[in-house]
């Protein structure tokens, strides 16, 4: 599977680099790894998107909380963040893969354009605090990081 992604550098697209990923091994081995996070596919690009109501634009305190959960999961298996659930009484989910095609219409049009292809239909969703989300695409044991999402934007649940 190919897969494009602008590289950015001061807010211009300066090349096009292509990587592969291939589909998420999400049995055996892989989940009994520890998770391990990659940037080489950050979307910085979307902080000067107009489209995107999520940016990397991040205050301290949203940057520490983000380095913490990654700190944190990096001692945990895939197996181990799969199982976290939510503390409500309908208990879902914390960290799970996510149709692209479910996701906000200016978050899908932004990834099919800018950081994927058509061949990723799925990307994986780490809830790590009650608005923040952190998107990317999971390769095996390695989850390649591409927005984060401080206040659930990029698959509103709340009308409005």
């Amino acid at each position: 599977m190919g897969r494009k992604k602008a590289v950015y550098q001061s807010g211009h697209q300066s090349a096009v680099k292509a990587k592969q990923i291939g589909s998420a091994d999400l049995t055996g081995s892989s989940q009994d790894q520890h998770f391990r996070w990659d940037t080489s596919m950050l979307d910085v690009g979307v902080t000067d998107d107009a489209a995107c109501d999520w940016t990397w634009r991040l205050e301290p305190d949203d940057l520490k909380d983000l380095m913490q959960f990654l700190s944190d999961s990096s001692n945990r298996t895939w197996s181990e963040l799969e199982g976290d659930r939510t503390g409500n009484k309908v208990s879902h989910k914390k960290h799970h893969q996510h149709p692209v095609a479910n996701i906000c219409n200016a978050a899908r049009k932004r990834f099919l354009d800018e950081v994927g292809d058509e061949s990723h239909d799925m990307l994986f969703r780490f809830r790590y605090g009650g608005t923040q989300r952190l998107w990317g695409l999971r390769d095996r044991a390695v989850f390649h990081i591409v927005w984060i999402d401080l206040n659930h934007k990029v698959y509103p649940t709340e009308p409005g």
